[in-house]
């Protein structure tokens, strides 16, 4: 009777064993699967913003678009001490060299001309001194840009150039002129249309580009 308690004591053994060794071998099937599948897998995309490519450093040769801009914003130069200086202007920019002149950086040059007109709403102070309570004017600027494209969105740029222009008030007629300088931005808002904003000397001005 021992003898045959043993015997069914090891046999009951060897069954968990071998119950056991199947169990572990399912599981082994089972984790092997999802590993062989992703080493067969292509590898997953890199995060946004990791590749280089129409970032400040992407040198590759470009398709630079032309544009038309429209803006409006604050005049101080010739004769905006004497009021309110409001400015409304348009320009149009062409790309002269799209690729910049520095081979490693994402650059462009190009010029952009156009024309403003001024209206300067005399303060209370120079009312009785002038007739106009409005001195109406233009100019007619012409800038060399340089830009420099920091993503497929955002690029920034600087300015220099020159403003011929003229008020045309009754009292306070003939022409001027001044050289112009100026930092700005645009931001991409989808293919053709871009927010611009722009800092300098004798505007500070803000608007709207149609690329094309």
């Amino acid at each position: 009777m021992a003898s045959h308690a043993l015997d069914s004591h090891a046999r009951g053994v060897a069954r968990v064993r071998t119950a056991a060794l199947v169990v572990c071998g399912a599981l082994a099937l089972f984790v092997a699967q999802p590993v062989a599948a992703q080493e067969g897998a292509p590898p997953p995309p890199e995060p946004a913003g990791s590749s280089e490519e129409d970032s400040i450093k992407d040198g590759s040769p470009k398709d630079r678009p032309q544009m038309i801009s429209v803006f409006t914003g604050i005049h101080y130069g010739h004769f905006a001490g004497y009021g309110f200086p409001l400015q409304l202007g348009g320009r149009y920019y062409i790309p002269i060299v799209p690729d910049g002149f520095l081979p490693t950086i994402n650059d462009e040059f190009g010029l952009e001309f156009g024309m403003d007109f001024t209206f300067t709403f005399v303060s209370s102070f120079y009312s009785n001194r002038y007739d106009d309570s409005v001195v109406l004017g233009f100019g007619v600027p012409a800038d060399a840009v340089w830009d420099f494209h920091f993503s497929s969105r955002f690029d920034a740029y600087a300015k220099l150039g020159f403003v011929v222009g003229s008020l045309v008030s009754s009292d306070y007629g003939g022409f001027w002129y001044t050289f112009r300088s100026a930092v700005g931005m645009r931001l991409k808002l989808n293919d053709a249309l871009y927010f611009r904003a722009e800092v300098g000397y004798p505007s500070i001005m803000a608007g709207l580009g149609f690329a094309f």
